[in-house]
């Protein structure tokens, strides 16, 4: 008689805020059982307690590498918002001195990126979007978001990516991403690559060439084809296996690849994310080949198969070929390239179990709950995974519904993003909006937009170039060990005082993490009114039927309002925090939808001319108001593309007119008029 117990199979990983420096979180499998099996998700955070249990990882040719994994007994859910933080008495007293400093802000604001000179009102918006506002569930159960959202648009070298990671590291909770690797494209091999297929040995750039007769554009730059009847040697948990090809790939080349050489003399051109098996630091995995290094040893099936030290990785920037090229193989996910055991794209989206089944991986977002999450080359993400940042962004939570996994992840996190324009740099003489390269849906969800600018300027470089020296010159006196001829180290360091920053990340962390434990603002009637008479200031100051703001925007005052409260530990938002969320905004507004002595906010949202906006709004209210039974965004667009009405300034359009309460889109994503909405169309 068989006996049937749940089970479930989960990988975990230490928690990001306990990792110092570039350290890489570790990873282990775990076994659940029984009632507690399927209670855990992805971004939970747990305490599990087992029992550590070692495997061979094959039963043929028994290995001294074994695989490590926990039986589980019991599991413990967190009970407390950022219980990993231990905040002793002793920092409490600190905290609650620190808040008593009637410089408490601008002490902050100088511990933010102390290298990093100027940007005063970046690093106040950064500093209020550590705390954050309040999340509020109303009556009827809705949830408002008290997340705050900011974009970074600059030219190169203004510092972006630097305060981008020093936020990841200084936040309770915080997650760096680049868009440019969150992107499925560049899992891919050289196509030199030696393919062990049934048929025989032969080239994957030849073999990929020859069955693309009708290739799909997968994504941009990505080409794929659907085939069959071809078999190609992989790896099982028993040994080497014929497989069969489902997809071959065609894909464009990144900036760089790597080459790995072995001590034998085996080499493979692959990019930087395409991931081989290996053993690093004494542990036996799939690694992306950029991870590697002299010394790790990779697997090359040579007779049974066996582990070969690195002897060089280099990185290739010249003489690239135009194509990368993969296969998927069904169900291993891996495939032998030139005796290298290669793990296929397929599997790295599907099956970082390698059991051939799927599964489901908590994301930046997902592992930056209730935290800070730092995405950086946002421009450069692929559409596709752009869109999903929609959802994510205003009501905080993303679903997923493939391969028959249906789940609701939560991913209640504020953005800090960081995003390059269309050409590079910045044009002096063309508006800042048309060199924006962002969908008008996605930039509309950040609550604040800053253009950071690379201009001469004769008193301000001279700022920036004393400040880069002086901590030049504050690192090279701190590493010095006794006094060295001819300098004078403890004046150095008296002089660079300024780039010290007051407090230090550790204390800083705990204040924000008490101070969003404890403390839930409420606005006074001053502050209520000050934000109402702005909002309705700049609202009333549209010219020609600009709209300079909506509602959305509304909703960012309270929540910088709000942070700012926290920020000074206290439960009512006064005066001077609604002055300062007033300040924020009305200095983004300035830089980013400033049009004359007005604003326009769909200049934030659409790079396109105010003749094709008005040209747009009325051909689009004339096709909702004609349809009947409401009219998709996708009809919308192919409607009006013969007038010359472009995609982007579609969606800004209908962002535009939903926020003026023209138009509504209902549950089945259909617009439609708001006079119809109660039956009563015209």
């Amino acid at each position: 008689m068989s006996e049937y117990t749940d089970t479930q199979k989960v990988e975990i990983q230490e928690n990001p805020e306990g990792l110092r420096g570039g350290a890489q979180p570790e990873r282990l499998f775990g076994y659940i059982e029984d009632d507690i099996a399927g209670r855990i998700t992805p971004g939970n955070r747990v305490t599990l307690n087992g029992i550590i249990r070692t495997v061979q990882k094959t039963e043929r040719d028994k290995s001294t590498v074994s695989e490590i994994f926990m039986d589980v007994i019991s599991c413990e859910f967190e009970q407390n918002d950022f219980s990993e933080l231990n905040i002793t008495k002793e920092d409490e007293d600190e905290i609650l001195r620190m808040s008593k400093d009637p410089n408490i802000l601008k002490n902050i604001i100088a511990s933010i990126a102390p290298t990093i000179f100027g940007m005063d009102e970046e690093k106040e918006a950064v500093a209020l979007q550590l705390f954050g506002g309040s999340h509020k569930v109303m009556d009827d159960g809705t949830s408002l978001r008290g997340d705050i959202h900011i974009l970074l648009m600059g030219d190169p070298g203004v510092a972006k990516s630097q305060l981008l990671r020093y936020m990841s590291s200084l936040s309770p909770r915080g997650i760096y991403a680049s868009g440019k690797s969150a992107s499925a494209a560049g899992l891919c091999v050289h196509g030199d690559t030696l393919l062990d297929l049934e048929s025989g040995m032969e080239r994957i750039e030849d073999f990929v060439k020859a069955r693309m007769t009708d290739p799909e554009e997968y994504r941009p730059g990505i080409w794929r084809q659907e085939v069959s009847g071809d078999r190609i040697e992989s790896i099982n948990s028993i040994g080497t296996v014929l497989l069969p090809i489902t997809y071959v790939w065609r894909i464009k080349t990144p900036e760089k690849l790597i080459k790995l050489t072995t001590m034998g003399g085996d080499s493979l051109i692959l990019t930087p994310e395409t991931k081989v098996q290996a053993m690093k630091d004494a542990r036996y995995d799939w690694f992306e080949s950029s991870s590697l290094a002299p010394g790790d040893f990779v697997t090359v099936m040579k007779g049974n198969g066996r582990l070969m030290m690195l002897q060089s990785v280099e990185e290739l920037t010249e003489d690239l070929p135009e194509y990368v090229y993969d296969l998927t193989v069904e169900p291993a996910h891996s495939f032998l390239g030139g005796g290298f055991v290669i793990h296929n794209t397929a599997a790295a989206v599907k099956d970082d179990f390698g059991d051939g089944r799927f599964t489901l991986e908590a994301g930046a977002l997902v592992l930056a709950d209730k935290g800070l999450a730092c995405i950086d080359e946002l421009d450069k993400m692929s559409d596709q995974d752009r869109s999903s940042l929609h959802e994510a962004m205003e009501s905080q939570k993303i679903s997923v519904a493939k391969a028959g996994i249906t789940a609701t992840l939560q991913c209640r996190c504020s953005m800090l993003a960081a995003a390059n324009p269309k050409l590079g740099r910045f044009d002096r003489q063309s508006k800042i909006a048309d060199q924006i390269n962002l969908p008008p849906a996605l930039m509309s969800r950040f609550d604040l937009m800053f253009v950071l600018t690379d201009m001469p300027d004769a008193k301000r470089d001279r700022n920036i170039t004393s400040h880069i020296l002086d901590a030049q010159r504050r690192g090279q006196a701190r590493m010095q060990k006794g006094p060295v001829e001819g300098v004078d180290i403890d004046n150095i360091l008296e002089q660079t005082s300024n780039i010290k920053p007051p407090y230090s990340i550790d204390i800083l962390r705990k204040y924000v993490a008490y101070a969003k434990k404890n403390f839930v603002p409420v606005m006074t009637d001053e502050a209520y009114k000050l934000i109402m008479d702005d909002y309705l200031r700049i609202r009333l100051s549209s010219k020609d039927g600009s709209i300079p703001i909506t509602a959305r925007q509304l909703e960012a005052y309270v929540r910088l309002a709000e942070a700012s409260a926290k920020l000074h530990l206290r439960s009512v938002v006064q005066r001077e925090d609604a002055m300062r969320s007033i300040n924020l905004i009305g200095y983004y507004l300035k830089k980013i939808a400033s049009n004359g002595d007005s604003f326009d906010i769909d200049l934030a949202g659409g790079s396109f001319s105010n003749k094709e906006r008005k040209q747009s709004r009325e051909m689009i209210y004339n096709e909702i108001k004609n349809a009947i039974g409401g009219i998709t965004a996708e009809q919308i667009k192919n409607a009006v593309a013969a007038e010359g009405i472009s995609s982007d300034a579609v969606d800004a359009t209908l962002e535009m007119l939903s926020a003026n309460l023209a138009i509504y889109r209902d549950r089945n994503g259909t617009y439609k008029l708001v006079e119809s909405a109660g039956g009563n169309d015209e």
